[in-house]
């Protein structure tokens, strides 16, 4: 910043000498003229601002100021901003952290994102299970999981996070040490979610039988239903996803870049598998020049069911190529007929994608993927067999 010394005269007034930028931050660093403050965080950090500056970034804070919008609505239109926390989120998930992401997808209704964590669980189930985050969260969140087939470990685990979750709750209302009695009360109808008619005799027996958290009536019940497969005990008895191991299915040896059109390009591959396994996610290309692609993400079956669909937004990023885009895993079978559908366009300065080209054979331990052409009605399919924006498949082999 330039020197602004009231007693140099011999100082250049810093409007002259810096980017309009600078003297910008200046404003607001030294709170000249900032006419709005916000109270941040849980502490309450009071920021100051510009109302010009916010009015002719966000169509809801312009009309906020001038009179046409209360000021006691809370979602500011800032697309930009919320792109860029979107995309810090989704890079930034790991085993510690995804619960917090998750709970924070469903309050600001970011379903793309929420299903990329309900994804990243589904293929880190134990280890999740087993953190502070996922002890925190809310109860209408746990019910969300619970009820996932998609989660990859076995029943007991599910019922001792549960268990660990009802702990957790009662230590927060100030129990020292808590009875059976009182876990039972904080984890309540959650209960209803544990599938013991699909555990072992030796795990029911083992971790299950012994607590206290059933009552005798419900233990008999459940260990009838597990023996006798009979169903009277009125837990759900349909088995989650079992143990998988995943494999990265990559369509093409080559990865290059291709110029797109402006508009919305159409990208669709067609795929059979020849062994019954599960569909974890899609390998998708990002832009190859600065600025951003958005559009929609879809998977259907031969009977045109939407089997996943969600919103899509990815970044360039310097070194970057491509991006794993995770959902809740879907269950293939041989003879179904499936599409990847994957249509978007192109923003900022966005003006090349890369793409992939040399196919290559496609196999994921003992499953074999078959891929094939696709047309849509209502326009050129810019992906195919031999080239094109969909690098490849996340399959799931029971291991």
């Amino acid at each position: 910043m330039a020197n602004t010394d009231k007693n140099d005269k011999t100082a250049v007034c810093w409007q002259y000498s810096d980017e309009f930028s600078e003297t910008n931050l200046h404003l607001l660093e030294n709170e000249i003229l900032s006419d709005i403050s916000f109270a941040a965080g849980e502490e309450r950090t009071i920021v100051r601002a510009h109302k010009m500056i916010l009015a002719s970034r966000s169509p809801v804070f312009f009309a906020m100021f001038c009179g046409l919008l209360k000021e006691t609505s809370t979602k500011y239109d800032v697309p930009s901003l919320q792109t860029i926390c979107r995309d810090f989120l989704r890079n930034a998930i790991n085993v510690l952290n995804v619960c917090t992401v998750l709970e924070e997808s469903l309050h600001f209704q970011e379903d793309q994102l929420k299903e990329e964590c309900i994804g990243f669980i589904s293929q880190n189930t134990i280890a999740v299970l087993k953190t502070k985050s996922f002890k925190k969260l809310p109860t209408n969140t746990v019910k969300l999981l619970l009820e996932d087939d998609a989660l990859n470990c076995k029943e007991i685990h599910i019922y001792s996070a549960l268990k660990a979750w009802g702990v957790y709750a009662c230590k927060r209302k100030g129990t020292i040490i808590p009875t059976a009695e009182n876990i039972r009360v904080e984890i309540g109808d959650l209960i209803k979610l544990i599938r013991f008619p699909t555990m072992s005799v030796e795990d029911f027996s083992k971790y299950v039988a012994k607590d206290l958290v059933l009552t005798p009536e419900e233990k008999l019940a459940s260990y009838q239903d597990i023996v006798l497969g009979e169903k009277i005990s009125g837990y759900p008895n349909t088995p989650r996803q079992e143990s998988t191991n995943q494999y990265r299915v990559m369509r093409f040896l080559s990865i290059t870049t291709r110029k797109m059109s402006i508009g919305m390009q159409s990208n669709g591959i067609g795929f059979t598998v020849s062994r019954t396994c599960t569909l974890h996610g899609a390998m998708l290309f990002r832009p190859a020049t600065s600025g951003m692609i958005t559009g929609m993400f879809a998977v259907s079956d031969n009977l045109d069911k939407m089997l996943v669909k969600s919103n899509l937004s990815i970044k360039y990023e310097i070194g970057n190529t491509t991006l794993d885009h995770l959902f809740s895993p879907i269950r293939l079978k041989p003879g179904g007929n499936y599409c990847v559908q994957y249509n978007f366009e192109m923003t900022g300065n966005c003006l090349k994608t890369y793409c992939g080209k040399d196919p290559q054979p496609t196999n994921a331990d003992n499953v074999q993927i078959q891929f094939a052409d696709i047309q849509f009605e209502e326009g050129t399919n810019n992906t195919t067999v031999s080239s094109g924006q969909i690098l490849g498949l996340l399959i799931g082999v029971k291991s």
